[in-house]
């Protein structure tokens, strides 16, 4: 992969003839877009009554310094779990979710009971996969287990033995 190298804007300024006769500076760039093209941007700077040929290139130099600096990254906001989940249940759960109501219960159940508990104080920043998959491998795993009998006579009382066998357990009386 070729990592394409960033370039710097010079920018330019000029002159414009504007229709109201007042001519102006404008500071001229051009601006990545997100699918690897670039959009020419322009600013009015101030008439040519208003500055002089310097002050334009020193409002240019602000604008040249932007146009440089790298792209700001999203704000970071500062989100626990316990407050995404509340939302999560707002939104997604909610009366008119079109999920089933069993669906929407085990959900429910599922974040009140394990994540909330577990994860509901922390930043989402804070929160890592590779913790969480320790998490989950942690957590007991729910078994089936049916009661294991060895002879007809350890059934609970009453229970019709299923072992090729013709007795049944005595009742108590």
């Amino acid at each position: 992969m070729m990592h394409k190298r960033s370039r710097y804007q010079a920018g330019c300024l000029t002159t414009e003839n504007r229709s109201n006769g007042v001519d102006v500076y404008i500071f001229r760039w051009r601006e990545p877009v997100r699918n690897g093209k670039s959009m020419q941007r322009k600013v009015v700077l101030g008439t040519v009554k208003e500055l002089t040929k310097t002050q334009a290139q020193k409002k240019a130099d602000e604008h040249r310094q932007r146009a440089n600096a790298p792209e700001p990254v999203a704000p970071v906001i500062a989100m626990t779990l316990t407050e995404l989940v509340d939302h999560y249940q707002e939104r997604e759960l909610g009366e008119a979710c079109g999920k089933a109501i069993k669906v929407v219960k085990a959900y429910k159940y599922i974040l009140t009971n394990y994540i909330v508990p577990k994860w509901g104080s922390l930043n989402l920043q804070s929160i890592k996969a590779v913790t969480v998959e320790d998490w989950l491998r942690s957590l007991a795993k729910p078994t089936a287990q049916k009661p294991r009998f060895g002879r007809c006579s350890e059934l609970p009382s009453g229970t019709p033995c299923v072992m090729n066998c013709t007795q049944t357990t005595p009742s108590p009386m």
